[in-house]
């Protein structure tokens, strides 16, 4: 087995030269080769828990989709997020909690949830109320 002599220099070169060719796909690619300019060819995005990180998310995700749907336990949340110029544009459709397994309507003037009495029972309670923890 041979062994060729390789300076440092050449080194720098042919590891430089890959990683530069490597980086070029990467970086060339933009929002437009992801979301094509016509309305059709934009997805309809749903978000589920749009409050701190999540609101974050959506923001990144609305450069690429129609964010069409938010959805938060937390009803000023979901509002928020609705509203937001960058996610819901005011034109989303707003959810409470996406596990009572309907669609529940929000009345952002009224400020409650409207048609369904049972998950307006279950949403009453303030965002974030403390629990009684009752030892035995």
């Amino acid at each position: 087995m041979t062994r060729s002599k390789q300076s440092r220099r050449d080194f720098l070169k042919t590891t430089g030269s890959l990683a530069a060719g490597m980086a070029v796909p990467y970086f060339t690619w933009s929002e437009k080769a992801f979301a094509n300019a016509s309305p059709n060819d934009r997805p309809n995005i749903g978000c589920i828990g749009v409050g701190g990180q999540g609101c974050g998310d959506a923001q990144e995700h609305a450069r690429f989709g129609d964010i069409v749907a938010v959805c938060d336990v937390d009803a000023h949340h979901a509002e928020a997020a609705r509203n937001h110029g960058g996610i819901g544009k005011g034109k989303a459709e707003v959810y409470g909690d996406y596990r009572i397994g309907r669609t529940i309507k929000w009345d952002p003037k009224a400020e409650k949830i409207v048609g369904d009495d049972q998950a307006a029972a279950l949403f009453a309670r303030k965002p974030r109320e403390g629990f009684e923890v009752h030892r035995v």
